[in-house]
């Protein structure tokens, strides 16, 4: 699978417009457009039927003529289409409709890892700047008490975020928008900087748990050789910049 099948036309399109690589607009664009390659593609699924109505039909008019002969028969034949012609017809026009909104949805698909690396860093400056708000407060309970609600909900929302990005990071090396890490990359893939000596266990609190990622720089990397650098210099236990 890749991005130019209209499965990753539909999925990604939305998540461009998210990211402002793509306007509303033109994602509506995108969305009628693909509308015509799923009627086209629908014609195939539907040919048995429409044939069986369409010779009810002739045949109907034939015997109601009364000048019948069989050249009239053969011709009304000769007029039948059959389903490798309808799929010929179908997946041409499908394979048209497609190519045209994948051109309109991904105008700016160069864009997406810098896109969302510069997300990632919003996200963690904006971590940053609550961190000292919440001070010791580490559960929804604990903020309702010292009156910190707003600042608990800020935190879910920056963590809903960071996932929604993940989750996009995710479906784009699907479709090969963004390069699959290489065997062995590992959490490389996910964070420039190295784990730190106190690991944080998976079991913990959601919000060490996002402070800990937090710390360690997410992003996507922009190219495998970028992955690989990171890679080399943890295994010289040197911290890549941030």
């Amino acid at each position: 699978m890749n991005y130019r099948s209209r499965d990753a036309v539909e999925e990604l399109g939305p998540l461009l417009a998210m990211l402002d690589l793509l306007t509303d607009e033109d994602l509506a664009r995108v969305d009628a457009i693909l509308a015509k390659a799923v009627v086209a593609q629908q014609a195939v699924a539907g040919h048995e039927a429409a044939i069986a109505a369409y010779t009810a039909k002739v045949a109907a008019e034939l015997v109601a003529d009364t000048d019948l002969d069989t050249e009239r028969v053969w011709d009304a034949a000769l007029a039948l289409p059959t389903r490798e012609a309808v799929e010929t017809i179908a997946t041409q026009a499908a394979n048209v409709a497609i190519n045209e909104a994948r051109q309109i949805a991904f105008a700016q698909i160069g864009k997406l890892p810098e896109t969302i690396n510069k997300r990632f860093d919003a996200i963690r400056d904006e971590w940053f700047k609550l961190v000292p708000k919440l001070g010791s407060i580490d559960t929804a309970e604990a903020a309702i008490e010292a009156g910190k609600v707003k600042e608990w909900q800020q935190f879910a929302d920056l963590r809903t975020r960071y996932a929604n990005l993940r989750s996009l990071v995710t479906l784009a090396r699907k479709h090969g928008v963004l390069p699959e890490p290489k065997p062995g990359v590992g959490a490389a893939a996910l964070f420039r900087l190295d784990a730190n000596p106190h690991h944080v266990p998976a079991h913990t609190d959601k919000l060490r748990r996002f402070a800990f990622e937090q710390a360690r720089r997410p992003w996507t990397p922009t190219s495998a050789a970028a992955a690989d650098l990171v890679v080399e210099a943890w295994a010289r236990g040197e911290q890549v910049a941030p």
